[in-house]
């Protein structure tokens, strides 16, 4: 559990690399295969992590495998989002922040993008956790993971 936290803070440190490297080690720590919540959350974890470095072919893929161990996850749900966004698909970005909501209804960072106006012009990445909470920085990409 602890790479995970480790893999949440270096993502919100915008370090998405090494947060998906934390996030890979915590899962070759996790033991048994059988804890599909704890197994998904990771996978969403890392979803979130390449969602972030822009690799969207193996965030969708990851994402896809998060939900399938653990239909509940969020991160997975919003890596999905950022993946639509960047392939221009506001509509199956927003469907996605609505699952995440429908599923967490207090959920802060899903809620702050679906109220914001859709301004995928300007360099902002708002790293969104499970937890509800969004840290955001300028960065120089058009992403706002």
């Amino acid at each position: 559990m602890t790479g995970v936290l480790r893999a949440y803070e270096l993502l919100g440190a915008g370090d998405a690399r090494a947060a998906l490297r934390e996030a890979n080690r915590a899962d070759s720590l996790q033991v048994d295969r059988h804890a599909r919540s704890f197994v998904g959350s990771i996978a969403g974890l890392r979803a979130m992590c390449l969602a972030a470095t822009g690799e969207s072919l193996a965030a969708e893929r990851e994402a896809r495998l998060a939900l399938d161990l653990w239909p509940a996850s969020a991160p997975a749900r919003l890596a999905l989002a950022q993946v639509w966004i960047d392939r221009g698909d506001t509509a199956r970005a927003e469907a996605s922040l609505e699952e995440v909501l429908a599923l967490y209804p207090q959920h802060e960072g899903a809620r702050h993008w679906l109220d914001q106006h859709w301004d995928f012009h300007r360099n902002l990445r708002c790293l969104i956790f499970a937890t509800g909470k969004s840290y955001c920085t300028t960065v120089s990409s058009g992403h706002f993971l």
